[in-house]
């Protein structure tokens, strides 16, 4: 749940952005001065609604009043700035820069696009679940793979060379970005998140470099990019691989040079901050596009991070469905529910495309669905019964054989169920996923009984 903060000295301010952040899925709303975040708000997981007139001394000085009550940079919630810009004559103001440097996350100018404000306040309360999530499973002894990766995180933080992250969509490479600089010796400086994919091709320019006033029709003001925002601290490129290729040359420029000039500029400026980014591609296959550049990945790629897909961590399914049913029903008022196993062996058995989030999905519809605290195989959700049916002979052959390793038998290499386990591993080119379907078992019977073995 991300909670949010609003105070703007404006009741009908108040108003509008409250009743757009309750329309908001995960988000909850709160109203008066940030120093009431000490009674019973924490700031991991909060954001505060500030507003100010950069242009009148008095109100940037309560400005600073609420950004001191919030404590230093590296402890304070997230902070979105509603700021009033200082005319379409100024250029854009250097007080911006400091603003960002002091603690403010983000800075949206007045008159409001709410649309815009709605998209930031989302994107903060998805990477605020998934990043809950991930740091959830970091405690759980059945979660391998974020402890692993926890560790690649640590060697790496402190050391200044771009890092790529890859995996696919919803395993949580925000979260691990902003692992890397929470450890690096940047932390106090800003974390810039930059989504490429949000970009079109005539504003991803402006967007990262910044532009002078004049640069293109509409250009009134002087802006500075997310380069720019960025400072000393880390930007974080996700989806690098939906940046248009003329930007990506001016973007290997600023890898390679350490400088930059905005669009419509004469001077370069210097670039300071880490970089770094992901992609939701095979490496291989981001390499070969003809849509990518080669070296543009090679230089960004100084170390790799790879984040698996859930299909490939299905030991980490039971604790994950506790840990999501424990959150919805805390966050809806309910009663505990526990999984029953029939329903756990269905959701292991699932791929998962949308990893952590369609299994975010697929519990709660579960916990909607359940009877007498208990969620049972019928009660999952239409697309995860039809995703993981299987024949019934199929599911004899795979309570024989999850019973097997239940036992302790599956290192008996005379075990009928071991020999079909070991053909159906043979058939399936030893693919887990695979192999759990053509077994119908999970795939964490599949990775167990493999261990046992001592097969890859």
């Amino acid at each position: 749940m991300l909670d949010v903060h609003v105070h703007t000295s404006s009741d009908s301010l108040d108003a509008a952005v409250g009743a757009l952040v309750s329309a908001i899925r995960g988000c909850s709303v709160s109203y008066g001065p940030p120093k009431s975040l000490t009674n019973g708000h924490s700031a991991s997981g909060s954001l505060v609604v500030l507003a100010a007139d950069l242009s009148d001394p008095s109100s940037t000085d309560r400005l600073r009043e609420n950004l001191a009550s919030l404590g230093a940079p590296s402890r304070s919630p997230a902070i979105l700035l509603l700021a009033d810009h200082l005319g379409s004559q100024s250029p854009w103001p250097e007080e911006y820069q400091s603003w960002l440097s002091v603690g403010v996350t983000e800075i949206i100018e007045r008159p409001l696009d709410l649309k815009r404000v709605r998209s930031w306040i989302e994107s903060l309360a998805i990477r605020n679940w998934s990043n809950n999530a991930v740091s959830a499973m970091r405690t759980s002894s059945a979660c391998a793979t974020p402890n692993r990766i926890m560790k690649q995180i640590k060697k790496v933080a402190r050391l200044d060379v771009n890092v790529l992250l890859t995996g696919e969509t919803g395993v949580g490479k925000t979260y691990w970005a902003q692992q890397i600089h929470q450890h690096s010796d940047r932390a106090a400086a800003p974390f810039v998140v930059v989504n490429c994919a949000n970009f079109t091709a005539d504003l991803a320019e402006s967007q990262l470099f910044g532009h002078v006033r004049g640069a293109f029709t509409g250009a009134d003001e002087n802006r500075k990019g997310q380069l720019d925002f960025a400072a000393d601290g880390t930007i974080f490129l996700d989806e690098l691989d939906s940046l248009p290729l003329t930007v990506q040359g001016k973007l290997l420029h600023v890898v390679e040079e350490r400088l930059f000039r905005p669009l419509g500029g004469i001077q370069t400026q210097p670039f300071r901050a880490r970089i770094l980014s992901a992609t939701n591609q095979e490496p291989q296959q981001l390499v070969a596009s003809p849509a990518f550049r080669s070296d543009l990945y090679y230089r960004m790629n100084g170390y790799q991070i790879n984040i698996p897909p859930l299909r490939q961590r299905a030991e980490e399914i039971p604790p994950l469905v506790e840990l999501f049913a424990q959150q919805f029903c805390k966050r809806v008022g309910s009663d505990p529910v526990r999984f029953s196993e029939e329903a756990l062996r269905r959701l292991a058995r699932h791929d998962w495309p949308g990893n952590l989030r369609e299994l975010r999905n697929a519990v709660e519809h579960g916990v909607i669905e359940s009877e007498q605290g208990v969620v049972a195989e019928t009660h999952l959700s239409p697309a995860v019964l039809a995703a993981t049916e299987c024949s019934p002979r199929t599911e004899a052959r795979g309570l024989r054989i999850d019973a097997a390793a239940n036992v302790g038998t599956p290192n008996d290499p005379g075990n009928p169920a071991v020999r079909e386990f070991v053909e159906a591993l043979q058939r399936n080119d030893f693919n887990r996923s695979q192999t759990a379907r053509d077994l119908g078992v999970s795939r964490m019977t599949v990775y167990n009984i493999m261990k046992r073995l001592g097969v890859q």
